[in-house]
């Protein structure tokens, strides 16, 4: 799957350095160290409210609410694909998805395809596709 994809050759993508992560004056996490290497996998585990959107949206700087202390460093030039949870924003075709993110439309139906999802499916709006979809 190469939907966009854009090549990054820094050995290190993402350093957080005791990060404390605060949203409405409620703590989220404290001190948090973590280091992300290229070609590396990160899975983000946690209970309900426990933090995990809200530092994706605050590494994204998409949590205007959020406040923070520590320090974290994105490599220069990395672009980070975020799929929320609330999929209210996207309405209609695939077909314009595909075109108002700049995505060949053929190379998405191939890789809905290749990640199983079902061709009657191709021609539902995406506000009625189920969460699974």
């Amino acid at each position: 799957l190469s939907m966009n994809f854009k090549a990054n050759y820094h050995s290190t993508l993402l350093e957080i350095q005791h990060l404390d992560l605060q949203i409405d004056g409620k703590s989220l996490f404290k001190d948090l160290n973590l280091v992300v290497k290229n070609h590396g996998v990160v899975s983000l585990e946690g209970r309900n409210g426990s933090g995990k959107s809200t530092f994706l949206k605050m590494l994204l700087d998409k949590a205007p609410t959020v406040k923070y202390q520590g320090k974290y460093e994105l490599a220069d030039g990395l672009s980070i694909s975020y799929l929320p949870q609330d999929f209210t924003e996207y309405k209609g075709t695939l077909h314009n998805f595909a075109y108002e993110h700049k995505i060949p439309y053929e190379e998405l139906l191939n890789n809905l395809k290749k990640l199983g999802f079902p061709r009657a499916s191709f021609a539902t709006p995406i506000e009625e596709m189920s969460m699974g979809q």
